[in-house]
């Protein structure tokens, strides 16, 4: 099905990609819910997001507090909305990052809480409210965080912010980045988001979540990481394996 846009897109670089180890793509438009991993084959590239060239090229947000622990943060809710993974997501995580807070219940503020963490995990329900954006949701145990809310999150120092959660990478259908799950968080001073373009089965995301934090925990960029537990997960989950994109709001190395 992507065999066009491969073709459209990815054949007239031809040669240009063969010896690329890293890709920074600012797409544009329609381009923005683009699963770049799949489009892209097997080409042995890490991939990267960015809003603008602009916004990558700027530093990095300064906090005046150094930054906290990893926090893990999770909530499966109830009933038919109920995601029998998010624990077990959450206790592979822990497994690969020792002194992280983990809370399996977790609260708007939880995530609010200061000093803003050096890297935040959110496993919970995301919905993207393509009618009124400033309401999208990420469900918590007490209600929802509001994607308005989360611009006004301090997360400078914060260096990843990973978005266990459906639909966190969609931007909608007007606006930038900035209207999108993960671009409020880039705008609340996260300098990286790990997030989905779509609807993603609860134990695709676990899985590709513990082989993410693994690489993490080896010494990987979140680039690299995130390429290799794509390659590791892509045979059990042929539809989910490429949901996952990570967007950068500023070049740190």
């Amino acid at each position: 099905m992507l065999a066009p846009l491969r073709d459209l897109l990815i054949a007239p670089l031809g040669a240009a990609l063969v010896d690329i180890s890293q890709l920074l793509i600012a797409p544009t438009g329609i381009l923005h819910h683009m699963p770049w991993a799949a489009l892209l084959g097997d080409l042995p590239m890490t991939i990267t997001l960015t809003p603008c060239g602009a916004l990558w090229a700027a530093p990095p947000p300064v906090s005046a507090v150094a930054p906290g622990p990893a926090r893990l943060l999770g909530y499966s809710g109830e009933g038919a909305q109920h995601l029998p993974a998010v624990d077990r997501e959450l206790a592979a995580i822990a497994n690969h990052l020792p002194g992280a807070l983990l809370n399996a219940a977790a609260t708007c503020a939880n995530v609010q809480a200061l000093p803003p963490p050096q890297l935040l995990h959110i496993a919970a329900h995301g919905r993207t409210n393509a009618d009124a954006p400033l309401y999208s949701t990420i469900e918590l145990a007490d209600g929802p965080l509001l994607l308005f809310e989360a611009h006004r999150l301090d997360l400078r120092g914060t260096r990843l912010v990973v978005l266990s959660a459906c639909e966190t990478g969609v931007r909608p259908d007007y606006g930038d980045m900035a209207l999108a799950l993960a671009g409020a968080f880039l705008c609340a001073g996260a300098q990286a988001v790990l997030a989905s373009l779509w609807r993603v089965a609860d134990d695709a995301a676990a899985a590709l979540m513990d082989r993410f934090y693994a690489g993490l925990a080896a010494g990987s960029e979140p680039a690299a990481a995130l390429a290799q537990a794509q390659r590791q997960v892509r045979a059990d989950y042929p539809l989910d394996w490429a949901a996952f994109q990570l967007w950068a709001g500023a070049h740190t190395s």
